[in-house]
């Protein structure tokens, strides 16, 4: 096949051996091929699939017995070593930058891993102390001890469905960050545990049942209760 594809047809055979795994037919902005997209190319492609020389292979195509007797022909010893000599360095060079970028790339994800584990407490924490209803629970409390029914404990089912919090627990950790705050008093259940209503809401604290609450008296409603009575308002 001395014409004008001869050319295009001998550089497309040495890619070839030099990819068995295979490539394109034709090049592409983004990948190689074993010819150019131009009109020259596949005229030159076709003809080379025509006579056997390239076949398909994977998504690609490889070079054919054919097409290692036809190059052999073609091309001298010392012109095809040199040719594919070519092709390895240009190949090394491929694998070096390859390298370099993958060493770039890990690096990179390094710094941003350890961004990450420098960032992601405070971002945690901000997060529970925004999702938590600490100070909903501790306000509910106070107007509970300045109400009537400051004689009695909180019971934790009332005090869940006053606070409407966005799930139990979330409520429970609440509790829980209140009492290691020393802001209230969890105080559990005396009864037989068959009896508790609405178990669900009970908190394991130590090893106690929790199911009422109460405010610590740096928390409680301090106006009222210095408030003076109305005997004492009503003498002069």
């Amino acid at each position: 096949m001395a014409d004008k594809y001869s050319p295009s047809v001998v550089e497309a055979l040495t890619q070839a051996l030099a990819a068995p795994a295979g490539l394109p037919l034709l090049a592409a902005k983004s990948q190689p091929g074993l010819f150019p997209a131009t009109t020259l190319g596949k005229a030159a492609s076709a003809k080379a699939v025509e006579l056997g020389l390239l076949e398909p292979h994977g998504r690609g195509y490889r070079c054919t017995e054919r097409g290692r007797h036809y190059l052999l022909e073609a091309e001298s010893p010392k012109q095809l070593l040199a040719d594919f000599l070519r092709i390895l360095e240009a190949q090394h060079q491929h694998w070096l930058d390859l390298t370099r970028q993958t060493i770039q790339l890990g690096e990179t994800l390094g710094g941003l891993r350890e961004a990450l584990g420098f960032a992601m407490p405070k971002v945690q924490q901000a997060r529970i102390a925004a999702d938590l209803p600490s100070e909903a629970i501790a306000d509910r409390l106070r107007l509970w001890a300045s109400q009537q029914e400051s004689s009695r404990d909180c019971p934790l089912p009332e005090l869940y469905r006053a606070v409407q919090p966005s799930g139990l627990g979330c409520f429970h950790d609440a509790l829980r960050s209140l009492h290691a705050a020393n802001r209230i008093y969890l105080h559990p259940w005396t009864g037989p545990l068959y009896a508790m209503p609405e178990p669900a809401f009970a908190l394991l604290i130590g090893h106690e049942i929790a199911y009422y609450a109460s405010p610590r008296r740096t928390e409680r409603n301090l106006d009222f209760e210095r408030r003076p009575t109305l005997a004492a308002s009503a003498s002069p």
